[in-house]
This record gives C-alpha cells, sequence and structure tokens, in this order.
C-alpha cells in the first residue's frame, strides 16, 4: 500500500431509522460489520488516530433535549444501538491494540 494514513475519519453509515427499523440486518451490516472492517484495517495499517461520528440516536429521546455525552444510554432503534455498538467496538479495539 502506497498510502500510510495517519488518522482515518470515520462518517459513513446507514444513517434512516425507519430503514433501520424495516431491516435491522442490513443496518448492522452497515454500520457496526463496516465499522469493525475500518478498525482492523487501521490497525493493519498502524493507524494513529480514529475518528468516529456517532449519533445522538444513542440518547433516545430526551425530555429536555440538553443532550450532554454524559447522559445516559437508551437507544430506541436498531440505529441507534448499531451506532453504540460501534462505539463499544472502537473503545475496544484501542484498549486492546
Amino acid at each position: 500500500m502506497k498510502e500510510k494514513p495517519e488518522v482515518v475519519i470515520h462518517l459513513a453509515a446507514q444513517v434512516d431509522v425507519a430503514r433501520s427499523i424495516k431491516d435491522p440486518v442490513e443496518d448492522a451490516k452497515q454500520n457496526i460489520l463496516g465499522t469493525i472492517r475500518l478498525l482492523t484495517c487501521c490497525h493493519k495499517f498502524n493507524v494513529k488516530k480514529f475518528i468516529f461520528s456517532s449519533s445522538c440516536a444513542v440518547y433516545g429521546e430526551q425530555d429536555d433535549r440538553s443532550i450532554k455525552e454524559t447522559s445516559p444510554i437508551q437507544t430506541k432503534s436498531f440505529y441507534g444501538n448499531s451506532k453504540y455498538t460501534s462505539e463499544l467496538y472502537i473503545q475496544t479495539f484501542n484498549s486492546i491494540y
């Protein structure tokens, strides 16, 4: 491989909540497995930094609309689940590798 990226910014995702409910398997393939594939490549090529665009969907519906990163995780859709699961995979890859 000629290119030797030091940073990967992961913005790709299936983002349609309704689609995630209609086809949770496809949502998981694109969002969770896609993230795992990127993480595996990053590990293989010794990428130094991985930046992930998650979603407020991991926090569910908050009454006061003032979502903070410290808000409790309360997913309400498969899309939210897939984004949160991706966060967990990123944390685990980081701690292992």
